[in-house]
């Protein structure tokens, strides 16, 4: 994670015991993301990823990815405390 000048501010790795697929892996990249700028009191964020369905999912509720549904509600919901996502 840098900030808007490039600075480095922190970095995370996690263990999941179970990941059934891309799409499973690239919503707790940013669920764990989200926690990590959470938890460095962040206000404003930029994502990347390189899967559009996660990215489209967390635009338009309607999408949802099934099984990901719960994951990505969580997503949406810590989004909602920063000032720009």
């Amino acid at each position: 994670m840098h900030d808007s000048a490039g600075k480095f501010l922190a970095a995370s790795n996690n263990v999941v015991g179970v990941c059934i697929d891309v799409f499973m892996a690239e919503a707790l990249a940013l669920w764990f993301g989200l926690n990590l700028a959470t938890s460095l009191g962040c206000i404003k964020l930029i994502i990347n990823s390189n899967n559009i369905d996660v990215i489209s999912a967390m635009q338009d509720r309607d999408n949802t990815l099934g099984s990901l549904a719960a994951i990505l509600d969580d997503c949406v919901h810590m989004a909602r405390d920063f000032t720009h996502v």
